[in-house]
Order: structure tokens, then C-alpha cells, then sequence
């Protein structure tokens, strides 16, 4: 079931609070790599775009990560 409209916007307050206090870093994979430079996009230009991000930009989520725990949201711009 996708989040509520509030749920999103809570969901990116607290995720732009905690990236502007600890900082943001994208994890060093070739298929990241090659998704920015494809996008024409340095990290910084991303980090900024993310920041930018609003409730109109969701996607889906939360679903559980695979990988780490937590949970991944999903938006997405053109």
C-alpha cells in the first residue's frame, strides 16, 4: 500500500534534517557510478537534486532493504 501524503512529507522533514546534520554519501558502486555520469550528474548535483525532493517526487515505498536494515523510499524526477 503506498504512503499517505503525510507519511511522505514526514518521511522527507525528518530525512533532509538528518542529511543536513550527518551528511549524505552514496555508496561506491559501478552501477551508481555509471547512473550519474549517464545523468551528467557529479555527487554534489545529486546530493542537491535529493534535497530537492518533494511529495510530488514519490514513487513507492517504504519496503523493507534487503541489504541494511531500514526501509527504502522510491522518487523519482524527470
Amino acid at each position: 500500500m503506498p504512503a499517505s501524503k503525510e507519511e511522505v512529507a514526514a518521511f522527507l522533514k525528518k530525512f533532509k534534517k538528518f542529511a543536513k546534520e550527518a551528511g549524505m554519501y552514496f555508496i561506491d558502486r559501478q552501477v551508481n557510478n555509471t547512473a550519474l555520469t549517464s545523468l551528467g550528474l557529479t555527487k554534489n548535483d545529486a546530493k542537491q537534486e535529493i534535497m530537492t525532493l518533494s511529495v510530488t517526487n514519490y514513487c513507492k515505498g517504504p519496503e523493507p532493504d534487503h541489504n541494511e536494515p531500514g526501509d527504502i523510499w522510491v522518487f523519482g524526477k524527470k
